[in-house]
C-alpha cells in the first residue's frame, strides 16, 4: 500500500479522538439515556438539539417494488427487522441506504455510529481499521473529496486530494454520507454516484428523507427507519414528564401515532406541554406553539432591542424562504453563505429599520447565538433541522398564498417536491377554510398524489370537504383508494369501509392496505370484520394494517388471528404483535404457548414475544414456561431467553443445565454462553463435537460468546478434531472474535499446522478480517514450494488483496507470472491494492490463453488506472479480452 500512498502514511490516532472527543458526537454515552429525560432540569440552558432514546431505533428491510399484476408475482424476500446500527453495520460493505421521514433519527444513528466506530477503531490495530467520516452532503459545493478533506481537518488531519484518494482505493475508510435528499442539484447527484462506482470497494452508508428525493443512486440494500411504536412513545413521556406524562397521553389519545412517531417530534411535543399544559390541533400549531415557547423562555434570559424581539418571527421567516427557494426553481439549500443571509436579511429591513444593512449583520450575530439556526461552517448558516427551516418557509408562504394567482400558486410552488412539506405545514396553520380549499384543489389538478396529502393537512373539520373532493375525481378506483390512504384522514374511512364490501377481490385488498396508512383506532373494528373474508389475501393485509395501529386495542384482534388457517395471515399477525412491542401482549402469548396443540401457534407466538424482547418477557417465560412438565414448552423458553439474553435470567438458565431434555440443556449452556460465563463450559464443551452440525455449531459460537481464556482454549483444541465442519466453525469463531491475542495465536498455530483444511479456512478468514499481523505467513505459504496446495495458496492470495498491503505486491506479482492455479486471484487482489508496480506483469498476463486470467487482469489494470483517469490503456484491453 505505500507505493499507492506514497510516502505518506497518515496517523488517524489524533483524528480519531477528536471525534471521540467531540461533543456532538460522545453525548450518545449520557445525553441520550433515560436520566437525560428525568433530569430535565439541567439541559434547559443548552441550545435546542435533538435528543437520544433510551430504546434502540430499528430499522426494516425495504421490499423492491412489486411488479405489475399481469407478471408473476416475485418471490417475497423476508423482511429483516434490525436495530437501526446493526443494519448500518451489516450492509455497509456492499452500500446501504437508509431512509425515514424528517425527525426519524437518520442523523443522529449516523453520528452514534461514527462515534461508537471512532472508539472501536481506538482499541484495534489501526493497519486493519476501518476509519469513519462523517459526509454532510447539505455542505456540498464542489465534490464529496473536498467534504472529506474539510471533515478530516476539523478533526486535526489535514490530507491533500490525493493522498485522500488513495486511500478510498486502499478501502481504508467508511463513509457515512448523509442527506442523498439535500444535495443542491443534478450535477451533484450524477457526481455523487460517480464518486460510489469509482470507490465501490469503500464501504459506505448513506441517508436519504424520501426515495422520491434525489433519487437511490440504484443502491440495492435500502432499509426504513420503523415509526416509534405505542410502548415506545408512552414510555419515553413518562420518563421525560415524570409529573404530566400521563396527563398528556390521556390528552393526545389517539393522536399519540400522528404527533409522536419519529424522536424529534415527540421530544418538541413533550417540551411544549411542560411549557404551556396542552397539545395543539396538528403538526404546523405544534411548531408554532414550540417556536413561540422557545421565544419567550429564551428573552427571558437574553438582552436584546425590542424591535429585534417583534421581527424575530419574520427574519426567520425571510432567511427560510429564501433558503427553500434557491438559486433554482427545482433547488433548494440546506445552508447559506453567511454574506447571502445578509443580504436576504438587509433586504427584508428595508423601510422597516434604520440601517439596514448594520441591523442585518448584527441581528444575524444574534440569531446565531440565541436562536434555531446555526453554523455549519466557519462561512455558512443553516437552520438546526430541516423541519425548522419548512417550517419558517411555510410561515412566510402563508403570509404570501392570497395575493397568488392560481397559475403562480401551481407553477412556482405545488409544481415542485421541494415545497411538499412547507404546503402542508402552511395549511395546518391556516384559518380560511375557502383558501384551504383552493389550494387542495389546485394541487389535484397538478399531481393528484400531491393534492391528497394535502387534503389531509388541512384542519380536522374541513377534511370532511377535502377528501370529498378526492371521492368526485373521475379516475379508477384502485388509484382512488391509494388516494383515500395518503390523505391519512379519519374522513376517508367510511370510503375506503365501503371498498371492503365490493365483490371484487383487489378492491378489497387495497381497501385494507390504505385503512393502513391512515393507522387510526377509528379504523379497528372495521378491519376487524375483514378478518372473516374469505380472501386470505384480504386477511393477511388487515392484519398488516392493525398491526400499524398505535392503541392495546388490536392485540386482542391480533391473537386471534394467529389462529387463522391462513399460514401467512398467522405469520404476520405474530411479527405484528412484535412489532407493537406491547408488554400487554405477553400474556396472551404466552397462554398460546401453554395451551395451544399446534406447534406452528406456539413457534408464532415465541417468536413475537423474541422481537418484544422487554424484562417482561424474560420474567413471564421464566415464571410460566421453564418449569413447564411439557418438553416442547421448556425448548422454547430456553430458546427465547437465548435469544433475548437477559441476566435476569442467569438462576432460571442454570438449573436448565439439569433438564432431563439435551435440547433444554445445550440451549440454556448456549444461553449462558451468550451471557459470558464460565458456569456453562462444561455443558457447552459436551455439545461441540455432536454430530448434529446445528448443536455442534451453536455450542462452539457460545465459546466464543464466553470469550473467557477457558473458552478460547476449548475452542484451539477443536481446531484438531477430524470433522472439517467443527474445525471451520472453531476457526472462524476465533477469527471473528478479532483480538490481537488471539490472531498472534492462530498465526503461531498456522506456522506448525499441517492440515491444509484447517489452514485453507484460517487463512480465509484472516483475509475477511484484514489482519495485517498475518501477513509475513501468507506471503510465505504464498510461493510455490512452500508444500501449501493450490486451494490454499489461492485463499492466501485472496487474503492478501483483502488486506491490501503493498508487502505482499511482490509475492503476488511472482505468483501471477510462474504459479497457473493463483494467478487469476493474485491477479485480483493486485487490482485491489492497487499499485502501478504491477501493471507491467498484469500486461503480460494480457496474452495468458486463460481467458479467466486475461479478464482478472483487465480488471485489476483498469481499476488502477481509474484513479489516474487514465484512458490511454483501454484500447489493448479490449483487444485482449473477450468484453
Amino acid at each position: 500500500m505505500a507505493d499507492m500512498l506514497g510516502e505518506y502514511n497518515p496517523d488517524f490516532r489524533g483524528y480519531l479522538q477528536s471525534l471521540c472527543n467531540d461533543n456532538r458526537y460522545r453525548n450518545w454515552q449520557n445525553l441520550y439515556t433515560s436520566t437525560d429525560a428525568l433530569n430535565r432540569q439541567h439541559t434547559e440552558d443548552r441550545i435546542f438539539r435533538p435528543q437520544h432514546f433510551s430504546f434502540e431505533l430499528l430499522v426494516q428491510t425495504l421490499q423492491p417494488p412489486q411488479q405489475s399484476r399481469q407478471t408473476a408475482e416475485p418471490k417475497r424476500e423476508k423482511i429483516e427487522r434490525l436495530s437501526v446500527l446493526d443494519g448500518l453495520r451489516k450492509y455497509a460493505t456492499n452500500h446501504v441506504l437508509l431512509v425515514g421521514q424528517p425527525g426519524s433519527g437518520k442523523s443522529t444513528a449516523l453520528e452514534r455510529l461514527l462515534w461508537e466506530e471512532a472508539q472501536k477503531c481506538t482499541e484495534e490495530e489501526q493497519e486493519s481499521a476501518k476509519i469513519p467520516i462523517l459526509v454532510e452532503l447539505r455542505y456540498y459545493s464542489t465534490s464529496v473529496l473536498d467534504l472529506i478533506r474539510d471533515f478530516l481537518i476539523e478533526h486535526c488531519l489535514p490530507l491533500e486530494i490525493k493522498e485522500i484518494e488513495n486511500l478510498l482505493i486502499a478501502g481504508k475508510f467508511l463513509l457515512l454520507i448523509d442527506g442523498l435528499n439535500e444535495l443542491p442539484n443534478d450535477d451533484a447527484r450524477r457526481n455523487l454516484n460517480k464518486f460510489r462506482q469509482t470507490y465501490r470497494f469503500t464501504p459506505m452508508i448513506f441517508t436519504t428523507r424520501y426515495l422520491s428525493l434525489g433519487g437511490d443512486l440504484d443502491i440495492e440494500k435500502k432499509l426504513e427507519m420503523q415509526a416509534l411504536t405505542s410502548e415506545q412513545m408512552q414510555q419515553f413521556v413518562r420518563g421525560y414528564l415524570p409529573e404530566q406524562g400521563e396527563e398528556m397521553l390521556r390528552r393526545l389519545s389517539e393522536r399519540l401515532q400522528d404527533f409522536g412517531n419519529t424522536p424529534l417530534l415527540l421530544l418538541m411535543l413533550c417540551n411544549l406541554f411542560s411549557e404551556i399544559g396542552d397539545i395543539p390541533a396538528n403538526l404546523g400549531l405544534v411548531f408554532f406553539c414550540f417556536t413561540e415557547s422557545y421565544n419567550k423562555k429564551l428573552w427571558g434570559k437574553v438582552k436584546v432591542s425590542r424591535k429585534f424581539r417583534l421581527l424575530i418571527s419574520e427574519l426567520l421567516q425571510h432567511l427560510a424562504f429564501a433558503m427553500m427557494e434557491g438559486e433554482k426553481p427545482t433547488e433548494s439549500r440546506l445552508a447559506i453563505d453567511r454574506q447571502a443571509a445578509e443580504k436576504v436579511l438587509e433586504e427584508f429591513l428595508q423601510d422597516k429599520v434604520n440601517h439596514p444593512p448594520t441591523k442585518a449583520k448584527m441581528w444575524l450575530e444574534d440569531l446565531l447565538k440565541h436562536h434555531l439556526i446555526q453554523r455549519a461552517s466557519q462561512d455558512k448558516i443553516e437552520f438546526r433541522h430541516q423541519l425548522i427551516q419548512e417550517y419558517y418557509a411555510a410561515g412566510r408562504l402563508l403570509q404570501e398564498v392570497e395575493k397568488l394567482s392560481d397559475d403562480e400558486l401551481q407553477w412556482d410552488y405545488l409544481n415542485y417536491v421541494k415545497w411538499t412539506e412547507p404546503v402542508a405545514l402552511m395549511l395546518e396553520l391556516m384559518n380560511n377554510e375557502a383558501l384551504a380549499l383552493r389550494v387542495v384543489k389546485l394541487a389535484l389538478q397538478v399531481d393528484c398524489q400531491l393534492g391528497a396529502r394535502l387534503a389531509g393537512s388541512v384542519k380536522l373539520e374541513w377534511q370532511q370537504r377535502t377528501v370529498d373532493l378526492i371521492n368526485q375525481l373521475q379516475i379508477p378506483q384502485l388509484f382512488k383508494l391509494r388516494l383515500f390512504g395518503l390523505t391519512k384522514s379519519n374522513s376517508a374511512i367510511s370510503h375506503l369501509s365501503e371498498a371492503l364490501s365490493d365483490s371484487d377481490n383487489a378492491i378489497r385488498r387495497n381497501a385494507a392496505k390504505y385503512f393502513g396508512e391512515i393507522a387510526s383506532p377509528q379504523t379497528i373494528s372495521v378491519l376487524e370484520k375483514s378478518l372473516k373474508d374469505q380472501d386470505n389475501e384480504v386477511r393477511k393485509i388487515t392484519v398488516e394494517s392493525l398491526s400499524k395501529v398505535a392503541s392495546d386495542l388490536v392485540i386482542p384482534i391480533l391473537v386471534k388471528a394467529l389462529y387463522d388457517e391462513y399460514d401467512e395471515v398467522r405469520n404476520i399477525a405474530a411479527e405484528s404483535l412484535g412489532k407493537i412491542g406491547s408488554d400487554t401482549a405477553i400474556p396472551p402469548l404466552i397462554r398460546i404457548i401453554r395451551c395451544s396443540r399446534h406447534d406452528y401457534i406456539r413457534t408464532s407466538a415465541a417468536y413475537a414475544l423474541v422481537n418484544i424482547g422487554t424484562t417482561g418477557v424474560v420474567k413471564a417465560v421464566i415464571k410460566y414456561l421453564i418449569d413447564s412438565d411439557n418438553i416442547l414448552i421448556r425448548r422454547i423458553a430456553v430458546q427465547i431467553i437465548d435469544y433475548i439474553g437477559s441476566r435476569d435470567a442467569i438462576s432460571a438458565l442454570t438449573q436448565a443445565l439439569k433438564d432431563s431434555d439435551t435440547d433444554v440443556r445445550i440451549n440454556a449452556a448456549c444461553a449462558l454462553g451468550k451471557l459470558g460465563l464460565n458456569i456453562a463450559i462444561p455443558i457447552i464443551k459436551e455439545y461441540t463435537e455432536s454430530s448434529n452440525y446445528d448443536i455442534s455449531y451453536r455450542a462452539i459460537y457460545a465459546l466464543g460468546k464466553v470469550g473467557s481464556d477457558t473458552a478460547i482454549n476449548e475452542l484451539f483444541q477443536l481446531l484438531n478434531n477430524p470433522s472439517y465442519n467443527i474445525k471451520q466453525s472453531a476457526a472462524m469463531v476465533l477469527v471473528n472474535i478479532g483480538s490481537k491475542k488471539i490472531i498472534a495465536r492462530l498465526i503461531k498455530y498456522l506456522k506448525t499446522e499441517k492440515s491444509n483444511v484447517v489452514r485453507e479456512i484460517i487463512i480465509k478468514s484472516l483475509g475477511e478480517i484484514g489482519s495485517t499481523r498475518a501477513i509475513p505467513y501468507l506471503i510465505r505459504i504464498l510461493k510455490k514450494n512452500s508444500g501449501a496446495d493450490d486451494y490454499v495458496r489461492k485463499n492466501a492470495a485472496q487474503a492478501l488483496g483483502k488486506i491490501g498491503s503493498d508487502d505482499a505486491i511482490d509475492s503476488l506479482i511472482e505468483s501471477l507470472i510462474t504459479d497457473d492455479y493463483v494467478r487469476e486471484y493474485a491477479a485480483n487482489s493486485l487490482g485491489i491494492i492497487g499499485s502501478d508496480t504491477a501493471i507491467l506483469a498484469l500486461n503480460q498476463a494480457l496474452t495468458s490463453y486463460d481467458n479467466k486470467v486475461r479478464s482478472a487482469a483487465a480488471k485489476a489494470i483498469i481499476k488502477i488506472h481509474s484513479k489516474t483517469n487514465s484512458n490511454n490503456v483501454l484500447s489493448e484491453l479490449i483487444n485482449a479480452i473477450d468484453l
